[in-house]
């Protein structure tokens, strides 16, 4: 099924839209792509530009691992610091959610360095 967003106005296929129950077609109003890209700017003050300048940058890759990120693609995280809130890079789901659990704490990170280091 064929949808237009709202946003920019393009037709494009359902599983390019989140679905939402309680709207009469089922999904939301904005595409995925332009629902990050507003969260983005809601959330770190990035425009789609200030995204597409720091995806270019680290060439489509994982600013940790390199993994390749699809762009705009549900991988992608926007890493910032939580005392500043200034962005910092784009990293993967897996990148993300470690930095996150291990508080981004670097004494545990380098620990966790090490103890992998020390039993190979």
């Amino acid at each position: 099924m064929l949808l237009r967003c709202n946003a920019c106005g393009e037709e494009k296929d359902s599983s390019e839209f989140y679905a939402r129950k309680s709207t009469p077609r089922g999904f939301r109003y904005e595409c995925k792509i332009c629902e990050n890209h507003r969260r983005n700017v809601n959330r770190y003050g990035i425009t789609k530009e200030d995204f597409k300048k720091l995806y270019e940058q680290q060439e489509g890759a994982c600013a940790v691992c390199g993994k390749f990120l699809e762009y705009n693609g549900l991988d992608t995280h926007i890493d910032h610091d939580h005392d500043t809130g200034k962005v910092r890079g784009i990293l993967c789901s897996n990148c993300n959610t470690a930095l996150g659990l291990l508080k981004e704490n670097v004494e545990i990170i380098l620990a966790l360095a090490m103890y992998k280091l020390a039993s190979e």
